[in-house]
């Protein structure tokens, strides 16, 4: 990961993981668009079937962490590719509540079950 970067990109097959980091609770608006620039580069790739957001380094995030998801979100729901969530905390599980997000993406137990998810026909 970058130094002083809050998100890290993995692949699984054309699906590509975003790994929030431990830090982004201290993540400020202004630094939302700079930071998911190159995952938009990657989404605006066609051959990428869906994307999956993994939570596990991270217990708590704030509204700019929801505006991250909501920016990955706008790039891809005009399309038929997934996102979906995983190892989301259950303080971070209340703060999608509360966003009503949780209505938006299936949430997983873990990446492997988000994987299968992107993946269903």
């Amino acid at each position: 990961m970058t130094e002083g970067m809050r998100f890290e990109i993995d692949w699984s097959g054309q699906t590509l993981i975003v790994n929030v980091a431990d830090d982004v609770g201290s993540f400020a608006n202004s630094e939302v668009m700079t930071e998911l620039s190159p995952i938009f580069e990657q989404l605006d790739d066609s051959a990428v079937d869906g994307i999956v957001v993994d939570f596990h380094q991270v217990d708590y995030f704030g509204s700019s962490m929801l505006e991250a998801l909501r920016g990955l979100w706008s790039r891809i729901e005009d399309t038929d590719r997934k996102m979906v969530l995983c190892s989301v905390s259950s303080v971070g599980k209340d703060i999608l509540e509360v966003a009503r997000f949780d209505t938006l993406w299936p949430i997983c137990a873990d990446r492997q079950a988000a994987l299968d998810v992107v993946r269903e026909a």
